[in-house]
């Protein structure tokens, strides 16, 4: 994929804006029809990180503008040129920026009007504090959106009983980044931050007598990191403890299996384990079933850290196995889960909205 880059002075703000624009000749797709055109409103820090995927899934589906906050936040449609043509706003902000901001003016948009979230969860869910509980539908109704793109199935239940049109749009993976080297592997490993409940299966782990290598690296270099273990342990449950009048750090807080609850949803790093040919231990999550995940097939499944630890020490003294589940996991992500996958969701969903709109005009 190719882009041009324009320089454009937006017509209410005082900064000049980048903006990528897909040239004219990828405004239609390969059968030749016209694709919609997207305004993705966004942020710098995200095309060096894992959220670029989706960018390029999306100009892949899309003819793309982004406009980026950096450059200054749009408070009006007004704000970008020629933003009639768009068929769609889609804003993908970070939560924290964009609810310290006033109301958005839309004027005569007729297009539809979208906001993209892989954090909405926090808007029901303990899993990263709660800060941000219940906040999403104020900040919805603000700033008068059409529909909330959200990456979990029990996060657009919980939005839409508060009145939000949620629709779920699950997380993904790049197959570019993350696949199978086909290269010895072994043993157990754990990435990511370090959660109350997550830090107490590790030391279950420990005090169990299985070695679970954790590791921080680069996100380009995770794939390579990933190749090297034939296990990834994940666990997305919420530890349900006393609130402490400040932050502990992990090894300050208390020991012991804290009371837990179900994670609230498949995260990207499920997506990324299981596509780079790692089998992904899971805590099981409701959703897990309808995108295709299955214990004991292409993936293994949990009910608590005694489970975790009986099934870790079964499955490896049986590395065919593991290998099987390896298989099915990565070909299920290639089939299923690509950020492609996603943008061509987000197509439908904008589709649809068109058509419905069309039609209301022409009655």
């Amino acid at each position: 994929m190719y882009f041009s880059t324009s320089i454009a002075k937006a017509s209410r703000m005082d900064s000049v804006s980048l903006i990528f624009t897909v040239p004219e000749k990828m405004t239609t797709d390969a059968t030749g029809s016209e694709r919609a055109r997207l305004c993705v409103i966004a942020q710098k820090y995200q095309l060096g990180r894992e959220y670029m995927p989706l960018h390029t899934a999306l100009a892949n589906s899309f003819a793309v503008t982004r406009v980026y906050t950096d450059d200054g936040w749009p408070m009006s449609i007004r704000d970008i040129r020629d933003y009639r043509r768009f068929d769609a706003v889609l804003w993908f902000v970070r939560f924290r920026e964009l609810i310290k901001r006033p109301a958005f003016d839309w004027a005569d948009f007729r297009g539809m009007r979208l906001m993209y979230d892989q954090d909405a969860y926090q808007n029901f869910s303990l899993l990263a504090g709660d800060r941000f509980l219940n906040a999403w539908p104020k900040v919805y109704r603000k700033q008068r959106l059409d529909a909330l793109l959200c990456t979990g199935e029990a996060a657009r239940d919980n939005l839409r009983e508060a009145g939000v049109n949620a629709i779920w749009v699950p997380k993904a993976y790049d197959p570019a980044r993350f696949f199978d080297k086909c290269e010895p592997r072994e043993g157990v490993c754990y990435f990511g931050e370090l959660y109350d409940a997550r830090a107490a299966m590790l030391r279950y782990l420990y005090s169990s007598g299985i070695q679970v290598q954790r590791f921080r690296c680069a996100y380009t270099e995770l794939n390579g990191y990933l190749n090297r273990f034939a296990v990834c342990v994940i666990c997305n449950m919420v530890a349900l403890r006393a609130k402490h009048p400040f932050p502990l750090p992990a090894w300050l807080r208390p020991s012991g299996t804290p009371r837990l609850s179900p994670g609230p949803e498949v995260m990207l790093k499920n997506y990324e384990v299981g596509a780079s040919g790692c089998v992904p231990f899971c805590d099981p999550i409701p959703e897990m079933s309808k995108l295709g995940f299955v214990d004991g097939v292409t993936m293994v499944s949990y009910s608590g850290f005694s489970d975790l630890a009986d099934k870790l020490s079964w499955y490896l003294k049986e590395p065919h196995k593991l290998r099987q589940i390896s298989d099915s996991a990565a070909r299920l992500c290639a089939n299923r889960h690509t950020w492609d996958h996603r943008a061509q969701q987000i197509a439908t969903i904008i589709s649809s909205y068109l058509r419905g709109t069309q039609a209301a005009v022409a009655r």
